[in-house]
């Protein structure tokens, strides 16, 4: 009988008790075999060849195939051993718990600044279309200032100073537009003029509400007129009985 085979026999015939052996010594010295294990482990030639190892496919495709061929076995290991270790399951969802909040924090915060990045972008596309709009189109600048002096009318000569649809007040920017046409070549000399002015109107009626019927006489098509700048900022609230001719029907 040769030495190999020698040797053979007596691995068949003592493994049993070199399992022994190995889990007495094992648990004598637990805390020198992992401190080796993890020295060893940190080397870096070691730590070279554990990444080559994981990036290599053949190796990958090798675990794929075992855990296929081994779900079975696999989880049953995974829940001894999770039985066994119940501190490191606690820890673990603790972990789980922590990463989700952070995940779902991180997602926030990249929304409200997409979100605030989508509102800028907007914002300004707004403000320059509405420039352009400003200088070319006469009938959204007038309608712009329309607006303009109804709610500084209702803020400053109300009590409430809320401020409702024109529809409701019974105000028609279109007839009013209507009424200025044609528009003057240089719009930025002229302001839109109240014939009679806003501050001779009773806006408020006994109880402290907003008097309607008032706002609409106010605002009537019949009621305005372009006016340059300059003649209307020495006019204020005065009323030019000159121009009452064209207010019959206010």
């Amino acid at each position: 009988m040769t030495r190999k085979e020698y040797m053979k026999e007596y691995r068949k015939n003592h493994r049993e008790a070199k399992k022994i052996s190995n889990k007495k010594y094992y648990e004598g010295h637990r805390e020198e075999i992992l401190g080796y294990q993890s020295d060893y482990s940190k080397r870096p030639e070691r730590v070279k060849k554990r990444n080559e190892l994981e990036s290599n496919p053949k190796r990958k495709e090798q675990r794929k195939e075992y855990r296929k061929n081994h779900k079975n076995e696999i989880k049953d290991y995974n829940k001894k051993w999770t039985n066994k270790n119940p501190d490191y399951r606690k820890d673990y969802e603790q972990r789980e718990d922590i990463k989700k909040k952070r995940k779902e924090q991180r997602e926030t915060e990249e929304r409200i600044a997409k979100r605030k990045l989508y509102q800028e972008e907007n914002k300004t596309k707004r403000n320059i279309n509405q420039k352009k709009r400003w200088v070319e189109n006469n009938e959204f600048r007038t309608r712009h200032l329309l607006r303009k002096h109804l709610s500084g009318a209702l803020k400053r000569y109300t009590e409430l100073g809320k401020i409702m649809r024109s529809k409701k007040y019974g105000i028609d920017y279109e007839k009013i537009i209507e009424h200025l046409k044609p528009f003057p070549e240089n719009l930025s000399l002229y302001h839109i003029d109240h014939i009679i002015p806003l501050c001779s109107f009773n806006f408020i009626n006994e109880d402290g509400s907003t008097n309607l019927e008032e706002v609409k006489k106010a605002f009537a098509p019949e009621n305005h007129q372009w006016l340059l700048a300059k003649d209307n900022l020495s006019k204020a609230g005065k009323y030019d009985k000159k121009l009452s001719v064209h207010n019959k029907n206010i």
